[in-house]
């Protein structure tokens, strides 16, 4: 095409020499740059005819879409696979009387072959040319058709038979090409969330899997209890999770259900009381990702209240500086009874608040439910600054997960008994069942407040550090219906040679079914007016035992 506007320059230029030849100018380079524009067109016509020939590639050979970007230009979309293809995707006006390339799929092989205006594409033996392999063969025997424009200008394609470019003919006559006839062979790509589809120019539509990273958390505690032969169900978020296993002990049946986005357990009705439930998930690339927690079985169920979830939130001692809580929960001693549902488990006032609390001593409130937390055990902080901190190496400072495990909230309690001439009496802080009746509690966990451990170590002016041979105990007493105190527990909560700073388990169980529970503090030091020690202490996820035989 480029000869045949060369020659009729150089005979236009030799036709006259007074001739005025800017018209002449003019024609050739108007020509010159429609050639240049039609060289682009079949330029893009390739390239778009390869990009459609690697979609479908993706899509038999089962590769991925691992980015979608819209183009610099913002004409159209970049588009990377899982294979390293990278293709340019370009959207416009279709142009007239152009050749439309496209695909149809074969449902007698599953195999997608080229067409032309929508008939199929056929080789010198009069045969379908594919545009890939067979599924699972990518790329083997494919052959993409090429575009062209022959030298008087109308348009070709060759189909690799060996016979070169032919011209493309559309109701019996050649078309000739033209600097506005262009058609775009993808006309919209839509994400779908797990897959993308490709719409062609003809209506054509295919199909192509994103590569997605499966993502699961399973609404359960780190321990969760079951009665033999008892089926819970857990909700489970999941993030583009396309299959999914899961194990746990022996004897006990595990069911994810991601269609429903459920988690069904079942305890064996005897044998294995304990043991892990994993539930692995796998996303459209492979990759998996897992989660897991503890299961126990008896002949008992159990609950444990972690005071964690939407219903604790508004109680989180906020804005907390220097021992000034601004939470308006607290003001004016309007503090809610905490209660869980299920076990009805709440927290009351001890006795000398109801009797005088203008003697209040430390908090205004036996329980803040704190978050706080840090890795710096310095008494530099400033000892009743960190009454409602936990020690936590693995953090520095934070309002979030201070509980156990990781979890968020713990409550810290103040409070003590003394009987000396000092005392001011009893003002344990108490747990109690709002409804009355009485259950066991198993069990809960304790641990310092960063306020204790400072004092503890290094004293204060209020009171000596520990010395040798001196601990601190750490009373759990039981309360019937009555009123009436049934049994105590006691335990070492530090010593000069050990503190607990970590959260630790307190078996309480053998106090048996209560209505109510107080905790006590001393031992230790003595200022000379009784136990001298901060009595701030943390405890988090009581286990209360349900349905007792």
């Amino acid at each position: 095409m480029k000869k045949l506007f060369t020659f009729l320059f150089i005979a236009a230029t030799f036709a006259g020499c007074s001739y005025d030849d800017g018209d002449l100018w003019n024609k050739v380079n108007d020509l010159d740059s429609r050639v240049k524009t039609l060289e682009q067109i079949v330029s893009q016509y390739n390239t778009d005819i390869a990009s459609l020939q690697t979609v479908v590639n993706a899509l038999n050979s089962k590769d991925l879409i691992t980015g979608f970007t819209e183009n610099a230009t913002k004409t159209g979309w970049l588009i990377s696979f899982q294979s390293g293809a990278v293709i340019e995707i370009l959207h416009g006006t279709a142009g007239s009387d152009a050749p439309v390339i496209s695909v149809k799929k074969e449902e007698s092989d599953g195999l997608y072959y080229w067409t032309l205006d929508g008939e199929p594409i056929l080789d010198d033996d009069g045969k379908k040319i594919p545009v890939t392999g067979a599924p699972g063969e990518p790329g083997k025997a494919a052959v993409a058709p090429v575009i062209g424009i022959d030298n008087d200008g109308y348009w070709t394609i060759d189909v690799g038979d060996g016979n070169g470019p032919q011209r493309i003919q559309s109701n019996g006559k050649d078309v000739m090409a033209t600097d506005d006839n262009y058609q775009y062979l993808f006309t919209n790509v839509e994400d779908k969330g797990r897959y993308y589809i490709f719409h062609l120019a003809d209506g054509t539509t295919i199909n192509v899997v994103k590569r997605l990273a499966a993502s699961i958390i399973i609404d359960a505690e780190p321990e969760e209890y079951f009665q033999f032969g008892q089926e819970r169900m857990f909700s489970m978020k999941l993030e583009e999770v396309a299959d999914a296993t899961a194990s746990g002990p022996r004897g006990w049946t595990i069911f994810p259900d991601i269609d429903n986005d459920e988690l069904w357990v079942q305890a064996p009705a005897s044998g294995s009381a304990s043991g892990t439930v994993r539930v692995t998930v796998y996303g459209t690339d492979g990759a998996s990702s897992t989660a897991s927690f503890r299961v126990k079985a008896d002949t008992y169920r159990l609950k444990t209240v972690t005071f964690e979830g939407a219903y604790w939130e508004p109680f989180v001692a906020a804005n907390y500086n220097g021992g000034t809580y601004t939470n308006a929960v607290h003001d004016n001693y309007n503090y809610p009874l905490w209660v869980d549902a299920t076990t009805q488990l709440t927290t009351d006032f001890p006795t000398w608040f109801n009797n005088d609390r203008g003697n209040s001593i430390g908090f205004d409130y036996p329980w803040i439910l704190s978050s706080y937390n840090t890795n710096n055990i310095s008494p530099a902080l400033g000892w009743y600054q960190t009454d409602l901190y936990i020690y936590n190496p693995d953090n520095a400072d934070a309002t979030t997960g201070g509980g156990r495990n990781g979890s968020n909230n713990f409550l810290v309690a103040f409070g003590y008994m003394e009987n000396g001439p000092y005392s001011l009496g009893d003002y344990r802080p108490v747990f109690k069942f709002a409804d009355g009746k009485a259950r066991t509690i198993k069990s809960m966990y304790i641990n310092s407040t960063l306020y204790f451990l400072s004092v503890v170590a290094e004293g204060n002016s209020l009171s000596p550090a520990l010395a040798p041979g001196e601990s601190v105990w750490w009373e759990a007493t039981g309360i019937d219906a009555n009123g009436d105190e049934i049994g105590t527990i006691r335990r070492t909560f530090a010593s000069y040679e050990h503190v607990i700073k970590e959260w630790t388990e307190w078996d309480i169980s053998e106090l048996g079914p209560i209505v109510a529970l107080k905790l006590n503090q001393g031992g230790g030091t003595d200022n000379g007016y009784g136990y001298s020690l901060p009595a701030y202490y943390a405890i988090d996820d009581i286990t209360v035992v349900l349905d007792e035989e």
